[in-house]
């Protein structure tokens, strides 16, 4: 699918380049050279060199010919243009050119031949920001300058064969594709032969660019090093790395596809290849084969080794840190002149036989040095550690490994089918672990997981020995067996799409239970606010001010045991009050009497006013020149907590059922005592009266709520003012 890809986008790319090639420009027609184009301006320098800046519009097609780049010019800088295209000798013998700056272009194209012949000393060869651009075969051809180029954010480059001459530094970064030929980076000689021979500071950088391929013979001319940095090749060809002699090899953050066979072939000599932290699919059968001073592959995530994918005569060998599932029968092979070999601290899920052999007569370097150290290995072939055994015990040194087996009294059996031998089996036991299961964990005081094999078969196995479970307290080591490498591809896949799932779950969870939390704090607020509006209690005096109300906060969160009563009795107001002096059940009585409060007196008195509104405001007329101080007093009781409230409520609750208006003036806390009467309260108690008369004879079918919310009529007026004032005195009305 990638190479139909690729395909199809060069062959749009070819057409799009003979569209171009075949239009007409009008722009470049009849213009002796780029300083004399629409958009462009000369600037001189010392000496009569100049240097040009050009901004373009995007609809703009320049062709730049032989003729068009002035000899004296030093830097051209060119911003924008629909297309450029350098045809063949457009920077024909520029002896001073020293920068070439491109920029916010859509397509590039230089063509073979442009830079024919040019001498300056250096030239710096910039591209950034554009869609395309295409380097043609020979571009550089009988080039005497020293080429750096660089670059930066194309979505599609392509670098045909032997593009650059004298390449010193090249960059490729940040590209969406980059596709490359065989023989891209091959370097040649003014006369056209190809250069051998020493590496010269010749330098590639790969920087976040997604390869399809790196062909056969892509990197053929010797090379300082070649750096592939966080990118993406699917496949790395037969010969791709063929030249000579590469000062290094170094890829780090990358992910392949695929190494195949012979893509590092024997007649290359690589001083050092390193592989950091990256993630590669597959390692074919002979994929290494040069000679290498220094291999370190550290940190990365291979999924299979295949059979002699690595055979190679290298001095020094770094195995650490790295995830292997699928290491296979014969994966490394070196050759004796090996001087250090460190395969330490790595996982592998599977280990195949013979897994890393030494070939050719021992080596003759001194103090050879060879670590297996700290592995993690799973699942073990019969053969798989044969080069413990094959190697001087001396240079060997093995210890701290882990091996998937539960421990018994079979261990060094096992371990000598492992090892191809008897002699070293001790030596493995007294620095390997085995797994302790639940029964062994349970009879000999262990947590479940690892110890030494030695100790475990010293303690249990020994002969005569009987079981005594006491506890172990040799070596103990734990492993992390959650890592992916003990996956498939597939089911490695598969784990990331549920932990995806069930993170996005947990997320939309969580987003539905922060809502429904709104909801219900929401309407507690408004349930709140509502009840703050209608539960107030008059302050020092008697007012209809709403400035002048106490506001009590109901905090409840919870609905309360106490259920709401259909009627207000005695008995119930008793019941409260015995539940009011236990501190357990204080809290929840006091918003039960907050709640009967408000049902039984202030709804009551809601109800009332709808019907009876010219009443009660004699009444309340009537009560305030006769019973001020009594309210007053009353209000403050109210104010002083939920027994103040219950005390009232009984109060209220007495008022309703006494009949003789002797007993009502004991009973009522708010009639009492009055004030001096005057003519008005006569005229109010007056007008009352008459008022009751009539409605007693309406209402002489209907009884009393037993809640104290029956109608006006019902309510008994206090003492005539005449027979108060008379006692009272005149004196009084003064």
């Amino acid at each position: 699918m990638d190479r139909r890809r690729g395909a199809f986008s060069s062959v749009v790319f070819w057409w799009l380049f003979c569209v171009v090639l075949n239009a007409n420009n009008d722009v470049a027609d009849g213009q002796s050279g780029i300083c004399d184009m629409k958009g462009c301006k000369c600037v001189e320098r010392f000496g009569g060199w100049k240097v040009v800046n050009c901004s373009f519009t995007m609809d703009q097609d320049l062709i730049f010919e032989s003729d068009s780049i002035h000899k004296e010019l030093l830097e051209i800088f060119i911003v924008g243009g629909n297309s450029l295209v350098f045809q063949e000798k457009s920077f024909n013998a520029l002896q001073g050119l020293s920068i070439l700056y491109i920029g916010s272009a859509n397509n590039i194209i230089v063509k073979t031949h442009a830079f024919f012949n040019s001498s300056s000393a250096s030239l710096r060869f910039d591209v950034e920001n554009c869609d395309k651009l295409l380097v043609g075969s020979e571009a550089f051809i009988n080039s005497n300058s020293t080429v750096i180029t660089d670059f930066n954010k194309v979505e599609y480059c392509m670098v045909q064969s032997a593009a650059f001459s004298k390449l010193v530094n090249a960059t490729f970064q940040n590209i969406s594709k980059l596709d490359l030929v065989e023989r891209s980076f091959e370097i040649t000689k003014k006369d056209g032969i190809v250069r051998h021979g020493p590496a010269t500071k010749f330098q590639i950088t790969f920087n976040n660019v997604r390869i399809s391929t790196i062909p056969s013979r892509t990197f053929f001319s010797p090379l300082a090093e070649i750096s592939i940095l966080n990118s993406e090749i699917n496949e790395i060809h037969s010969d791709a790395f063929s030249a000579t002699q590469i000062t290094m090899i170094y890829m780090q953050n990358s992910t392949i596809n695929t190494i195949k066979s012979e893509a590092c072939p024997s007649i290359s000599l690589i001083e050092n290849f390193k592989i950091s932290k990256c993630n590669i699919s597959r390692l074919e059968s002979r994929a290494v084969l040069c000679a290498i001073s220094k291999l370190s592959i550290l940190n990365s995530r291979i999924q299979t080794i295949e059979t002699g994918a690595i055979n190679t005569t290298s001095a020094i060998i770094n195995l650490v840190g790295n995830e292997i599932v699928e290491f296979k029968s014969s994966a490394l092979g070196f050759n004796s002149w090996w001087n250090k070999i460190l395969v330490e601290q790595n996982m592998i899920k599977h280990l195949g036989a013979d897994s890393i052999y030494i070939y050719g007569e021992t080596t003759s370097q001194e103090n050879p040095q060879f670590s297996f150290i700290n592995n993690d290995i799973f699942n073990l072939d019969v053969n798989s550690l044969s080069f413990v055994a094959n190697l001087d015990d001396i240079s060997v040194v093995f210890e701290e490994n882990y091996f998937n087996v539960k421990c018994n009294c079979f261990l060094d059996t096992w371990l000598s089918k492992l090892l191809k031998t008897n002699k070293t089996v001790d030596n493995v036991m007294n620095s390997s672990f085995c797994t302790v299961d639940d029964l062994l964990a349970r009879c000999y005081e262990l947590k479940t997981g690892l110890i030494n094999m030695m100790n475990f078969t010293e303690l249990v196995c020994a002969p005569g020995n009987t079981i005594n479970c006491e506890p172990y307290k040799g070596e103990e080591k734990i492993v992390n067996i959650t890592n992916p490498v003990f996956l498939d591809a597939p089911q490695a896949d598969h784990s990331r799409l549920v932990l995806f799932l069930t993170v996005a779950g947990l997320v939309i969870i969580a987003i539905v239970a922060t809502f429904i939390f709104l909801l219900i704090v929401g309407g507690r607020w408004v349930k709140r606010n509502w009840y703050l509006r209608n539960m107030h209690y008059s302050p020092n005096e008697t007012s209809n001010d709403e400035e002048n109300t106490i506001v009590t906060i109901d905090q409840e969160s919870e609905e309360p045991k106490l259920e709401l009563p259909e009627e207000l009795t005695l008995e119930y107001l008793e019941y409260l009050k015995k539940r009011l002096d236990d501190p357990e059940t204080h809290q929840e009585t006091t918003e039960m009497i907050e709640k009967l409060y408000e049902m039984f007196v202030i709804e009551d008195n809601y109800e009332n006013n709808n019907k009876q509104d010219e009443e009660a405001h004699l009444y309340e007329e009537l009560a305030n020149m006769q019973a001020q101080p009594a309210d007053r007093k009353s209000t403050d009781n109210i104010q002083n907590g939920p027994l103040s409230i219950l005390r009232m409520m009984e109060e209220r609750f007495n008022l309703q059922f006494i009949d003789t208006e002797e007993d009502r003036s004991k009973s009522s806390p708010f009639l009492n005592d009055y004030s001096e009467p005057s003519d008005a309260a006569v005229h109010l108690y007056s007008e009352l009266k008459q008022n009751q008369m009539q409605n007693e004879k309406n209402e002489k079918k209907d009884s009393l709520k037993s809640r104290g919310s029956g109608s006006m009529a019902a309510r008994p007026l206090p003492n005539k003012p005449d027979d108060l004032y008379n006692r009272a005195g005149p004196s009084s009305v003064d």
